[in-house]
């Protein structure tokens, strides 16, 4: 097939791509001019599931209030792990990783946009003693699993609010 097909074909997929609104996945957008999203009491963990989940968009974590378009305000966070099932000499066989928060969202000025609410997920992990680095690695994933999990909701509920206002 000659290169000019090739390329023409290339540019005719791209072309309805973007136009059916076409977006990497896990890439978050937000209505226009909402500018970016400041963080009020965020762990750093959560704040840094944010900071990835809006790399490559057009909206970015910011530092300051003057550039916030809107405020996620952290009223209480927590990560626990709890002991699921246990091995017949007493160790830990399965865990469960729980992350609630508690949040708010208003505006730059302190309009409140999405009144308080609540999010709670889980994940449960087996824990094989023979591979115990491992499973330690194995939490730590499943926790920024959970981090980014419940920064998609919070943005849906932002993307929401903010396409209705």
């Amino acid at each position: 097939m000659p290169i000019i097909i090739k390329q023409t074909l290339l540019a005719i997929v791209l072309s309805v791509l973007v136009g059916c609104g076409y977006h990497m996945r896990g890439a978050m957008e937000m209505p226009e001019g909402v500018g970016g999203v400041y963080l009020d009491n965020a762990s750093p963990a959560l704040r840094s599931a944010f900071v990835q989940a809006f790399a490559g968009s057009q909206v970015a974590v910011v530092d300051s209030l003057a550039k916030a378009g809107f405020v996620l305000k952290v009223l209480s966070e927590r990560m626990d792990r709890r002991v699921l099932t246990l091995t017949n000499t007493g160790k830990a066989n399965e865990f469960e990783l729980r992350y609630t928060l508690d949040y708010q969202i208003t505006d730059a000025q302190n309009k409140l946009l999405v009144d308080t609410q609540s999010l709670s997920l889980t994940r449960d992990y087996f824990n094989d003693q023979l591979a115990i680095i491992a499973k330690t690695d194995e939490e730590q994933v499943l926790s920024r699993e959970l981090y980014q999990r419940a920064v998609q909701q919070i943005v849906s509920v932002a993307q929401a609010r903010l396409k209705g206002s």
